[in-house]
Protein backbone atom coordinates (compact mmCIF):
# COMPACT_ATOMS: atom_id res chain seq x y z
CA UNK A 1 0.00 0.00 0.00
CA UNK A 2 1.36 3.40 -1.05
CA UNK A 3 0.25 7.00 -0.82
CA UNK A 4 0.78 9.13 -3.89
CA UNK A 5 0.52 12.93 -3.89
CA UNK A 6 0.17 14.73 -7.22
CA UNK A 7 0.20 18.44 -8.00
CA UNK A 8 -0.81 20.38 -11.08
CA UNK A 9 -2.77 23.37 -12.29
CA UNK A 10 -6.48 23.34 -11.56
CA UNK A 11 -7.03 24.06 -15.24
CA UNK A 12 -5.26 20.80 -16.09
CA UNK A 13 -7.07 18.70 -13.48
CA UNK A 14 -10.42 20.12 -14.59
CA UNK A 15 -10.03 17.94 -17.72
CA UNK A 16 -11.06 15.03 -15.50
CA UNK A 17 -14.46 16.69 -15.18
CA UNK A 18 -14.93 18.05 -18.68
CA UNK A 19 -18.70 17.86 -18.39
CA UNK A 20 -18.37 20.30 -15.46
CA UNK A 21 -15.92 22.68 -17.19
CA UNK A 22 -18.18 25.73 -16.97
CA UNK A 23 -18.66 25.15 -13.25
CA UNK A 24 -14.89 24.77 -12.69
CA UNK A 25 -14.12 28.03 -14.52
CA UNK A 26 -16.68 29.73 -12.30
CA UNK A 27 -14.98 28.34 -9.22
CA UNK A 28 -11.55 29.43 -10.40
CA UNK A 29 -12.70 33.01 -10.59
CA UNK A 30 -14.12 33.08 -7.07
CA UNK A 31 -12.13 30.71 -4.84
CA UNK A 32 -9.06 31.88 -2.96
CA UNK A 33 -8.43 28.53 -1.24
CA UNK A 34 -10.32 25.25 -0.91
CA UNK A 35 -9.25 22.33 1.28
CA UNK A 36 -10.88 19.01 2.08
CA UNK A 37 -10.29 18.49 5.79
CA UNK A 38 -11.95 15.09 6.11
CA UNK A 39 -13.31 12.52 3.65
CA UNK A 40 -16.46 11.01 5.15
CA UNK A 41 -17.63 9.04 2.13
CA UNK A 42 -16.48 8.46 -1.44
CA UNK A 43 -18.16 5.74 -3.47
CA UNK A 44 -20.17 5.20 -6.65
CA UNK A 45 -23.20 6.94 -5.16
CA UNK A 46 -21.92 9.83 -3.11
CA UNK A 47 -19.07 12.05 -2.00
CA UNK A 48 -19.28 13.51 1.52
CA UNK A 49 -16.58 15.73 2.99
CA UNK A 50 -15.80 18.44 5.53
CA UNK A 51 -14.05 21.34 3.82
CA UNK A 52 -12.65 24.79 4.37
CA UNK A 53 -13.37 27.33 1.62
CA UNK A 54 -12.30 30.94 1.32
CA UNK A 55 -13.58 33.29 -1.37
CA UNK A 56 -11.59 36.08 -2.97
CA UNK A 57 -14.56 38.35 -2.31
CA UNK A 58 -15.72 38.08 1.35
CA UNK A 59 -19.23 39.15 0.37
CA UNK A 60 -19.87 35.91 -1.56
CA UNK A 61 -22.38 33.71 0.25
CA UNK A 62 -22.23 29.93 0.40
CA UNK A 63 -25.85 29.58 -0.74
CA UNK A 64 -25.08 31.64 -3.85
CA UNK A 65 -21.93 29.71 -4.67
CA UNK A 66 -23.26 26.14 -4.40
CA UNK A 67 -26.39 26.32 -6.52
CA UNK A 68 -26.31 22.82 -8.04
CA UNK A 69 -29.19 20.48 -7.18
CA UNK A 70 -26.83 17.53 -6.80
CA UNK A 71 -24.80 19.27 -4.05
CA UNK A 72 -26.01 19.74 -0.47
CA UNK A 73 -24.01 22.05 1.76
CA UNK A 74 -24.21 22.84 5.49
CA UNK A 75 -22.17 25.64 7.04
CA UNK A 76 -20.55 24.31 10.22
CA UNK A 77 -18.63 27.46 11.08
CA UNK A 78 -17.97 30.89 9.60
CA UNK A 79 -14.46 31.79 10.73
CA UNK A 80 -14.72 35.25 9.19
CA UNK A 81 -16.58 36.81 6.24
CA UNK A 82 -15.86 34.73 3.16
CA UNK A 83 -14.12 31.89 5.07
CA UNK A 84 -16.24 28.87 5.99
CA UNK A 85 -15.99 25.34 7.35
CA UNK A 86 -18.65 23.36 5.51
CA UNK A 87 -20.08 19.88 5.14
CA UNK A 88 -20.62 18.86 1.50
CA UNK A 89 -22.65 15.93 0.22
CA UNK A 90 -22.56 15.46 -3.53
CA UNK A 91 -23.95 12.87 -5.93
CA UNK A 92 -21.13 11.02 -7.66
CA UNK A 93 -20.25 12.15 -11.16
CA UNK A 94 -19.10 10.15 -14.15
CA UNK A 95 -15.46 11.08 -13.49
CA UNK A 96 -15.79 9.85 -9.88
CA UNK A 97 -16.80 6.41 -11.18
CA UNK A 98 -13.72 6.34 -13.44
CA UNK A 99 -11.43 7.14 -10.49
CA UNK A 100 -13.10 4.47 -8.35
CA UNK A 101 -12.61 1.86 -11.06
CA UNK A 102 -8.84 2.28 -10.72
CA UNK A 103 -9.16 0.98 -7.15
CA UNK A 104 -7.54 3.94 -5.36
CA UNK A 105 -8.96 5.87 -2.42
CA UNK A 106 -8.86 9.64 -2.21
CA UNK A 107 -6.83 10.87 0.75
CA UNK A 108 -5.41 14.05 2.19
CA UNK A 109 -4.18 16.43 1.02
CA UNK A 110 -6.81 17.78 -1.36
CA UNK A 111 -6.05 21.48 -1.60
CA UNK A 112 -6.73 24.18 -4.17
CA UNK A 113 -4.64 27.31 -3.80
CA UNK A 114 -3.40 29.95 -6.24
CA UNK A 115 -4.78 28.09 -9.24
CA UNK A 116 -3.04 24.82 -8.31
CA UNK A 117 -4.37 21.59 -6.87
CA UNK A 118 -2.55 19.04 -4.72
CA UNK A 119 -4.30 15.71 -4.28
CA UNK A 120 -3.49 12.45 -2.48
CA UNK A 121 -4.54 8.90 -3.37
CA UNK A 122 -3.90 5.60 -1.59
CA UNK A 123 -3.71 2.15 -3.14
CA UNK A 124 -1.58 -0.82 -4.07
CA UNK A 125 0.95 -0.72 -6.90
CA UNK A 126 -1.59 -2.03 -9.41
CA UNK A 127 -4.25 0.49 -8.39
CA UNK A 128 -1.86 3.47 -8.41
CA UNK A 129 -0.60 2.53 -11.86
CA UNK A 130 -4.19 2.32 -13.10
CA UNK A 131 -4.88 5.74 -11.61
CA UNK A 132 -1.81 7.27 -13.29
CA UNK A 133 -2.84 5.70 -16.61
CA UNK A 134 -6.27 7.27 -16.21
CA UNK A 135 -4.78 10.71 -15.44
CA UNK A 136 -2.48 10.46 -18.47
CA UNK A 137 -5.37 9.31 -20.65
CA UNK A 138 -7.14 12.55 -19.74
CA UNK A 139 -4.00 14.47 -20.89
CA UNK A 140 -3.51 15.98 -17.45
CA UNK A 141 -0.04 17.40 -16.78
CA UNK A 142 1.09 16.74 -13.21
CA UNK A 143 4.07 16.46 -10.87
CA UNK A 144 4.56 13.65 -8.35
CA UNK A 145 5.16 15.41 -5.03
CA UNK A 146 5.72 12.24 -3.00
CA UNK A 147 5.20 8.48 -2.89
CA UNK A 148 5.27 7.09 0.66
CA UNK A 149 3.80 4.48 2.96
CA UNK A 150 0.49 5.85 4.29
CA UNK A 151 -0.16 6.30 8.00
CA UNK A 152 -3.67 5.81 9.33
CA UNK A 153 -5.15 6.84 12.64
CA UNK A 154 -6.04 3.96 14.95
CA UNK A 155 -9.16 5.54 16.42
CA UNK A 156 -12.29 6.98 14.86
CA UNK A 157 -12.83 10.73 15.47
CA UNK A 158 -16.18 9.81 17.07
CA UNK A 159 -14.31 8.14 19.93
CA UNK A 160 -13.37 11.61 21.20
CA UNK A 161 -17.07 12.32 21.89
CA UNK A 162 -19.18 11.36 24.88
CA UNK A 163 -21.88 8.74 24.36
CA UNK A 164 -24.59 11.44 24.40
CA UNK A 165 -22.69 13.57 21.89
CA UNK A 166 -22.24 10.60 19.54
CA UNK A 167 -25.93 9.72 19.79
CA UNK A 168 -27.06 13.27 19.08
CA UNK A 169 -24.63 13.81 16.19
CA UNK A 170 -25.24 10.50 14.43
CA UNK A 171 -29.01 10.78 14.92
CA UNK A 172 -28.95 14.32 13.52
CA UNK A 173 -27.08 13.07 10.46
CA UNK A 174 -29.30 10.00 9.96
CA UNK A 175 -32.54 12.00 10.24
CA UNK A 176 -31.43 14.68 7.78
CA UNK A 177 -30.63 17.57 10.13
CA UNK A 178 -27.50 18.34 8.10
CA UNK A 179 -29.27 18.06 4.75
CA UNK A 180 -30.02 21.22 2.79
CA UNK A 181 -32.88 21.91 3.20
CA UNK A 182 -33.15 20.24 6.60
CA UNK A 183 -35.46 17.25 6.87
CA UNK A 184 -35.90 17.59 10.63
CA UNK A 185 -35.79 20.50 13.04
CA UNK A 186 -33.85 20.64 16.28
CA UNK A 187 -37.11 20.49 18.25
CA UNK A 188 -38.33 17.41 16.33
CA UNK A 189 -35.01 15.64 16.80
CA UNK A 190 -35.06 16.44 20.53
CA UNK A 191 -38.49 14.78 20.83
CA UNK A 192 -37.25 11.65 19.06
CA UNK A 193 -34.33 11.40 21.50
CA UNK A 194 -36.46 12.33 24.52
CA UNK A 195 -34.30 15.37 25.26
CA UNK A 196 -34.97 19.01 25.91
CA UNK A 197 -34.25 21.15 22.87
CA UNK A 198 -31.65 23.18 24.77
CA UNK A 199 -29.90 19.98 25.93
CA UNK A 200 -29.78 18.58 22.40
CA UNK A 201 -28.34 21.83 21.04
CA UNK A 202 -25.67 21.85 23.73
CA UNK A 203 -24.61 18.25 22.97
CA UNK A 204 -24.63 18.89 19.21
CA UNK A 205 -22.55 22.06 19.40
CA UNK A 206 -19.99 20.50 21.74
CA UNK A 207 -19.72 17.46 19.46
CA UNK A 208 -19.26 19.60 16.34
CA UNK A 209 -16.70 21.79 18.09
CA UNK A 210 -14.71 18.79 19.35
CA UNK A 211 -14.66 17.11 15.93
CA UNK A 212 -13.62 20.31 14.17
CA UNK A 213 -10.90 20.97 16.72
CA UNK A 214 -9.57 17.44 16.25
CA UNK A 215 -9.57 17.78 12.44
CA UNK A 216 -8.10 21.28 12.26
CA UNK A 217 -5.34 20.66 14.79
CA UNK A 218 -4.01 17.46 13.22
Amino acid sequence: MRKLILEGSLEQFSKIQQDQQENVDFHLNLIKTFEILQFLRFDAKQLATICRIEFKNPSIRIEDFFDSKRIKVVVLEEEKPGLYIIFIRERAQRSDHEILRTGVYLSDPCVIRDGKIRIGVVGGTKQLRAFIRYVKRMNVEYTVVSSTNPRFGVHSPLESLTEKQRTVLTSAFDHGYYDLPRKISSQELAKKLDLRDSTLIEHRRKAERRLLAQILRE
